[in-house]
Protein backbone atom coordinates (compact mmCIF):
# COMPACT_ATOMS: atom_id res chain seq x y z
CA UNK A 1 0.00 0.00 0.00
CA UNK A 2 1.34 3.46 -0.78
CA UNK A 3 0.21 6.57 1.13
CA UNK A 4 0.99 10.02 1.50
CA UNK A 5 -0.43 10.21 5.50
CA UNK A 6 -0.30 12.68 8.20
CA UNK A 7 -1.99 12.73 11.67
CA UNK A 8 -4.28 15.35 11.05
CA UNK A 9 -6.08 13.78 7.80
CA UNK A 10 -9.54 13.14 8.72
CA UNK A 11 -10.17 11.84 5.04
CA UNK A 12 -8.97 8.71 2.69
CA UNK A 13 -8.66 7.91 -0.65
CA UNK A 14 -7.97 3.84 -1.48
CA UNK A 15 -8.23 2.66 -5.12
CA UNK A 16 -8.84 -0.99 -5.32
CA UNK A 17 -7.97 -2.58 -8.91
CA UNK A 18 -9.72 -5.25 -10.64
CA UNK A 19 -9.09 -8.53 -11.76
CA UNK A 20 -5.44 -8.98 -12.99
CA UNK A 21 -4.49 -5.48 -12.12
CA UNK A 22 -2.40 -4.57 -9.30
CA UNK A 23 -2.25 -1.97 -7.03
CA UNK A 24 0.27 0.22 -8.28
CA UNK A 25 0.06 -0.37 -11.74
CA UNK A 26 -3.95 -0.39 -12.82
CA UNK A 27 -4.03 3.24 -11.75
CA UNK A 28 -0.81 4.43 -13.05
CA UNK A 29 0.36 8.18 -11.74
CA UNK A 30 -3.55 9.30 -10.88
CA UNK A 31 -3.31 8.52 -6.91
CA UNK A 32 0.41 10.43 -7.21
CA UNK A 33 -1.45 13.56 -9.12
CA UNK A 34 -3.88 13.34 -6.39
CA UNK A 35 -1.05 13.71 -3.47
CA UNK A 36 0.92 15.94 -5.21
CA UNK A 37 -2.77 18.38 -5.62
CA UNK A 38 -2.78 21.14 -3.20
CA UNK A 39 -6.68 21.71 -3.45
CA UNK A 40 -6.32 17.76 -1.82
CA UNK A 41 -3.97 18.45 1.01
CA UNK A 42 -6.00 17.29 4.08
CA UNK A 43 -6.36 14.11 1.99
CA UNK A 44 -4.65 10.99 2.14
CA UNK A 45 -4.15 8.54 -0.70
CA UNK A 46 -3.65 5.19 -0.51
CA UNK A 47 -3.72 1.62 -3.06
CA UNK A 48 -5.20 -1.27 -2.14
CA UNK A 49 -4.45 -4.94 -3.77
CA UNK A 50 -4.75 -8.35 -3.48
CA UNK A 51 -3.81 -11.35 -5.30
CA UNK A 52 -5.59 -12.24 -8.60
CA UNK A 53 -4.79 -14.54 -11.74
CA UNK A 54 -5.48 -17.58 -12.79
CA UNK A 55 -2.32 -19.43 -11.12
CA UNK A 56 -1.32 -19.84 -7.74
CA UNK A 57 -3.57 -19.53 -4.33
CA UNK A 58 -5.70 -16.52 -5.27
CA UNK A 59 -8.93 -15.10 -3.41
CA UNK A 60 -12.89 -15.23 -3.64
CA UNK A 61 -14.66 -12.71 -4.15
CA UNK A 62 -16.19 -12.71 -0.43
CA UNK A 63 -12.45 -13.43 1.02
CA UNK A 64 -11.24 -10.65 -0.82
CA UNK A 65 -14.04 -8.07 0.32
CA UNK A 66 -13.78 -9.44 4.23
CA UNK A 67 -9.23 -8.33 3.39
CA UNK A 68 -10.71 -5.05 2.24
CA UNK A 69 -13.09 -4.40 5.33
CA UNK A 70 -10.40 -5.66 7.63
CA UNK A 71 -8.08 -3.25 6.23
CA UNK A 72 -10.19 -1.05 6.72
CA UNK A 73 -11.21 -1.63 10.04
CA UNK A 74 -7.33 -1.76 11.10
CA UNK A 75 -5.93 0.44 9.12
CA UNK A 76 -7.82 3.02 8.47
CA UNK A 77 -10.20 3.28 11.57
CA UNK A 78 -8.72 7.06 12.46
CA UNK A 79 -10.55 8.86 9.32
CA UNK A 80 -13.64 10.43 9.68
CA UNK A 81 -14.62 9.64 6.09
CA UNK A 82 -13.18 7.00 3.35
CA UNK A 83 -13.31 7.15 -0.49
CA UNK A 84 -13.16 3.89 -1.97
CA UNK A 85 -12.27 3.74 -5.43
CA UNK A 86 -12.84 0.69 -7.58
CA UNK A 87 -11.71 -0.81 -11.08
CA UNK A 88 -13.96 -3.83 -12.23
CA UNK A 89 -13.75 -6.66 -9.29
CA UNK A 90 -12.37 -3.81 -7.18
CA UNK A 91 -15.62 -2.15 -7.22
CA UNK A 92 -17.60 -5.57 -6.67
CA UNK A 93 -15.04 -5.80 -3.30
CA UNK A 94 -16.18 -2.77 -2.19
CA UNK A 95 -19.71 -3.35 -2.97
Amino acid sequence: MVAKQTESNAVAVIFVHGLGGDANATWGEFPSLLRSDPDLAAVDVFSWGYPTGILGRTPGITEAATQLQTELRVRHARYRSIVLVGHSLGGLLIR
